[in-house]
């Protein structure tokens, strides 16, 4: 099982950038549940996860939507301007062949583009906003069942490096 961290702003997120930066994958916590992270750019660290849960590429914000849906409009356009960040997940096929998806390995654009559509996933806790400085895409795996750390961290087994708990 792995290591659980208490998030402490800054300095959990310092580590958690660390981690993700060595291609490791970790567990965060979400506005509803957690999520398994990795970086997009180094897929052999993609967990072997059931087909039934949607890869998605995390965004840090509404303006990102474009670099990997350049073509979207119309109602899943709005629904990420109303709702903003939250538990939404939109599968869309607007362009994403011409947006960054291609730039991916792959693999790792295997796993994420299933059926011919791209998920794309804005998170909501704090921590998720202070790891936008990254520099490279992540890759998000909801485990809609792990409601706290100590869940997650058992669901999730040995296919992360840490679990940021987010409270008691």
């Amino acid at each position: 099982m792995a290591d659980i961290l208490s998030w402490q702003p800054s300095e959990t997120a310092a580590k958690v950038s660390r981690v993700l930066a060595e291609g490791q994958c970790v567990c965060l916590p979400t506005e509803s549940s957690y999520e398994i992270v990795a970086p997009a750019l180094k897929p052999r660290v993609l967990p072997d996860l059931p087909a039934n849960l949607v890869f998605a590429i995390a965004i840090f914000g509404y303006a990102e939507l474009w670099d990997w849906l350049p073509r979207l409009r119309g109602p899943g356009l709005r629904l990420f301007r109303k709702f903003g960040a939250g538990p939404l997940v939109v599968r869309a096929d607007y362009g994403f062949r011409s947006g960054l998806w291609s730039r991916l390995p792959a693999d790792t654009r295997h796993r994420l583009a299933v059926d011919g559509h791209l998920a794309i996933r804005w998170p909501a806790h704090p921590i998720w906003s202070e790891l936008r400085h990254l520099g490279f895409p992540l890759v998000t795996v909801a485990l809609p069942e792990a409601m706290t750390a100590e869940s997650a961290a058992q669901m999730a087994g040995t296919n992360v490096a840490c679990v940021v708990g987010a409270g008691p």
